[in-house]
C-alpha cells in the first residue's frame, strides 16, 4: 500500500478515535452552534461524523486497492447477523439468569435506524479494515495490529458506556474481530449492523420500587 494511503487511514482512524472525546467537550461549552447541537443530539451527531470517516477510508481503500478479499458475501452476511444478534441476547439472558429478573418484551425500534446502521458500517471499515490494513502495512505482524485495533475500539466506546460496560466491549470487538478475519469485513459489517438493532429494541431498565413511606399523623393536637 502506498505511503500516503496508510497515512490517511491513520489520520482517519486516530480522527474517530478522538471523536466521542471531542464532542464531550464540546457538549460541555458554550451553548451556540455545534455545541448545541452536540447537546440535543450526541448519538446522531456521533453517527454522522463516523459516516462521514467511514466514507472517506472507504474512498482511500478503494484508491488504493486495498479492500480485504471477500468470499461468500451471502454466507458472510448470514453469519454475521446471526451472530451479531444473538450476542446481546445471549448477555441479556445471563444478565437476567444472575439477577433473577423476570424477561420482559423486546420491541423493535425503527426511529434513526439507518444512521445506526450506517455508523456500524463505517466503524467496520475504520477498525477492521482501515486502521489492521494501516498498522500492517507499518511493519506490525497481523496479531498486534489486531490487538490495537481491539483496544482502540473498545477505548472508542469509553465516553458513552463508561467502565462497566468495558468487559461487553472488548469481547464484542473480539468476536467483530474474528469475524473479520475469518469470514470478511461483510461478516464483521451484518454483525455490527444486527448487535445494535437488537440493543436498541431492548426493553428499557425498570424502575427501582420507590421506598416505602410511612403516613403522616395529624399533628399531636388533633389526637
Amino acid at each position: 500500500m502506498h505511503p500516503a494511503a496508510v497515512g490517511l487511514l491513520a489520520v482517519l482512524v486516530a480522527a474517530h478515535l478522538a471523536l466521542p472525546w471531542c464532542l464531550g467537550l464540546l457538549a460541555r461549552g458554550r451553548a451556540a452552534g455545534l455545541t448545541l447541537a452536540v447537546r440535543r443530539a450526541p448519538v446522531r451527531v456521533y453517527g454522522l461524523a463516523t459516516t462521514a470517516l467511514g466514507a472517506a477510508a472507504a474512498v482511500v481503500l478503494t484508491a488504493a486497492r486495498a479492500w480485504p478479499p471477500a468470499a461468500h458475501p451471502v454466507a458472510a452476511a448470514g453469519a454475521g447477523l446471526v451472530v451479531g444478534a444473538g450476542l446481546p441476547l445471549l448477555a441479556s439472558a445471563l444478565a437476567r439468569r444472575r439477577s433473577g429478573a423476570a424477561g420482559r418484551r423486546w420491541r423493535p425500534r425503527l426511529s434513526g435506524l439507518p444512521l445506526q446502521a450506517a455508523a456500524a458500517v463505517a466503524e467496520e471499515l475504520l477498525w477492521r479494515a482501515a486502521a489492521v490494513l494501516a498498522l500492517t502495512a507499518a511493519g506490525l505482524p497481523w496479531l498486534v495490529a489486531a490487538a490495537l485495533s481491539v483496544a482502540g475500539f473498545t477505548v472508542l466506546h469509553l465516553p458513552r458506556h463508561g467502565r462497566r460496560g468495558l468487559p461487553y466491549l472488548l469481547v464484542l470487538a473480539l468476536v467483530l474481530t474474528a469475524l473479520a478475519e475469518s469470514a470478511g469485513l461483510l461478516a464483521a459489517a451484518a454483525a455490527h449492523v444486527a448487535h445494535n438493532a437488537v440493543l436498541a429494541a431492548r426493553p428499557p431498565p425498570e424502575a427501582a420500587p420507590a421506598p416505602a413511606t410511612v403516613p403522616e399523623l395529624p399533628p399531636s393536637r388533633d389526637w
